[in-house]
């Protein structure tokens, strides 16, 4: 029986026993009324014999009809009342409650409902950075901006599905009887489009895309519950390929997608219980070989997969989502350490090409900042050349504001990625880091070292601080300093360390000691 009958049958069953309730109560409210008519009845014709007995028993009738239509209005009110609490609670049964639409439950209710040959399809889709503008603005700001995207998936489907939302920032839609996966591909299409523009958060205009995923009723399946998993697996895929607006159900998608998934929750377990820790690479000033700081980077050691290098769990973190969760755990530690720290002593923290889109960074930052009591003046962000290219409005907001509250800018990887020139005079950067690929061939004469020579003349001519990664080797100092390169980093200076040793570090080579860090790694 499905939930529509069980609902109408339960219905019927609640009228009949009101209709029973109502005719009994009638009944015993007539007797009442009768009973105490009749005895008023005998102390009138006690007091008044003369009363025209025919005009008494006509009137009194009146007044027992009048009350019992009464008493009738009055159940029937109640009934009303009743009947429609019952389909509120229908109602919120399977609806949500913010947005209006219809809820999880509904879904599967209707696609159990559907006809054997019934030819439809699935749309799967979440919100992307939703979750730092629950965080800055609040959940109401939240609240506002999921009723918003409500009403353009809305929009987009129009006559031609129904919309879902299954909680948090997750929706869904179940289109009608469709002929073709380009049918489909064109719904998906238009629901994209939708989220171009931004949302208008308080006094912010708040961008926010969506990964979509689709499974048709065909794709390899006869159970339609199965049809919503395949539906989240192509979620998962296309929030692993952002490039791409939306992606189809294959059957090959579920090994990959069962090992990325398994990936993603144990990252998510990681980040939760600390798992992720930041580890602390020295900086050094190559002049006088002094400690001036450590840039921060992320370690992750799992008991089952081991040591698990960054550059996959961040690029994992970067395409579900999960990068500035990741980010915020990392720099809320990094900050404890670094506050442990000589004063003059500056953090180093990378930020992802991602977070550079995402106008609330500046906010976020400077409350962790704050929340630790780590100076900005202490503090100094790194970007790469390519987080600039694929929205510069968003980025020169972004750093102006980093750099008004006293936060240090660097370029990282300089050399690698799309460098330019007007990148350099329009982002106004503090710090150009030299790519290790250079140092390390820049004994050598040929391009490398002039490329190297290159930057630091062009860093010097701008009034760059330029800082050189990967120095492995004594000589490379040597050719560094001659060129005037004032900051390094690597294995020459030390190893990333975890916070305690870093603290040890950092006490052992203060600024009032005589010691240096090179003299401290050989």
């Amino acid at each position: 029986m499905s939930s529509n009958e069980f609902a109408r049958e339960a219905g019927i069953r609640w009228q009949a026993k009101v209709g029973i309730i109502c005719a009994v109560s009638i009944l015993a409210y007539s007797v009442e009324v009768a009973f105490d008519l009749h005895e008023r009845t005998e102390e009138i014709l006690e007091s008044n014999e003369a009363i025209n007995l025919d005009a008494f028993f006509l009137i009194s009738q009146l007044i027992l009809l009048t009350l019992v239509v009464f008493k009738i209005v009055e159940l029937r009110r109640e009934v009303r009342y009743r009947r429609a609490a019952e389909d509120k609670a229908l109602f919120m049964a399977y609806h949500d409650s913010l947005t209006g639409l219809s809820n999880r439950r509904k879904m599967e209710m209707l696609l159990n409902e559907l006809p054997e040959n019934d030819q439809r399809a699935v749309i799967m889709l979440d919100l992307n950075d939703f979750k730092p503008i629950n965080d800055v603005f609040g959940h109401e700001a939240g609240d506002q901006l999921l009723v918003a995207a409500a009403q353009r998936i809305t929009s987009a489907v129009g006559g031609q599905g129904e919309v879902f939302r299954f909680g948090g920032d997750e929706f869904a839609v179940l289109t009608g009887p469709v002929a073709s996966e380009k049918e489909v591909a064109a719904m998906a299409s238009g629901i994209a489009v939708a989220f171009e523009q931004p949302f208008a958060v308080g006094s912010v205009d708040a961008r926010v895309g969506t990964a979509i995923g689709i499974a048709l009723l065909d794709s390899g399946t006869s159970n339609r519950a199965e049809l919503l998993r395949h539906a989240d697996i192509a979620l998962y895929d296309a929030k692993e390929n952002l490039h791409r607006s939306f992606i189809f159900y294959e059957p090959e998608m579920g090994d990959q997608i069962s090992k990325r998934m398994e990936m993603e929750r144990k990252l998510r377990s990681a980040i939760d219980s600390g798992s992720v820790q930041p580890h602390f690479q020295p900086l050094v000033n190559l002049q006088t070989e002094e400690l001036i700081g450590f840039e921060a980077l992320a370690r992750w050691t799992d008991p089952e997969l081991g040591n698990v290098p960054p550059d996959k769990f961040i690029a994992l973190a970067e395409e579900t989502g999960l990068i500035t969760r990741l980010s915020e755990h990392l720099l809320r530690l990094a900050c404890k350490e670094a506050v442990k720290w000589p004063s003059h002593l500056k953090l180093s923290f990378n930020l992802s090409p991602k977070q550079l889109k995402d106008k609330l960074i500046g906010l976020r930052l400077l409350a962790i900042l704050a929340e630790s009591g780590l100076s900005p003046h202490r503090f100094e962000v790194e970007v790469t050349e390519g987080s600039l290219v694929d929205d510069k409005e968003a980025a020169r907001e972004i750093l102006s504001g980093l750099r008004a509250s006293g936060i240090r800018i660097a370029v990282d990887d300089f050399g690698t990625g799309y460098s330019s020139l007007y990148h350099l005079l329009e982002f106004k950067f503090d710090n150009l880091k030299i790519d290790r690929s250079f140092i390390n061939n820049s004994e050598k004469p040929g391009d490398h070292q002039v490329i190297v020579q290159a930057i630091l003349a062009l860093s010097h001519g701008l009034g760059l601080t330029a800082t050189a990664e990967g120095i492995e080797q004594p000589e490379h100092v040597s050719k560094l300093v001659d060129l005037g390169c004032q900051q390094g980093q690597g294995y020459l200076f030390g190893k990333a360390m975890d916070g305690k040793m870093a603290e040890t570090f950092a006490s052992t080579f203060s600024s009032d000691t005589k010691q240096t860090v090179k003299l401290a790694a050989v």
